[in-house]
């Protein structure tokens, strides 16, 4: 479930963030949770992360855009 509120935050107190670009981030990376991606330690962190990066990447999104 993407909790919509949380997103909002991330947004407004971001500036690098939009909300769009969030929610989508947000659904990439409960996909990824869903085929048994985690991030309890940080290699599973890293490995989670470019699997993030590589969709978004895909969909012609970048976290670090103005």
């Amino acid at each position: 479930m993407i909790e919509w509120t949380f997103a909002s935050f991330l947004a407004i107190n971001d500036r690098s963030l939009y909300f769009e670009r969030e929610i989508i981030y947000l659904f990439v990376h409960s996909v990824l949770h869903l085929l048994g991606y985690d991030h309890m330690d940080e290699d599973e962190k890293k490995i989670m992360r470019r699997q993030e990066e590589a969709v978004m990447e895909q969909l012609g999104i970048t976290r670090e855009e103005a």
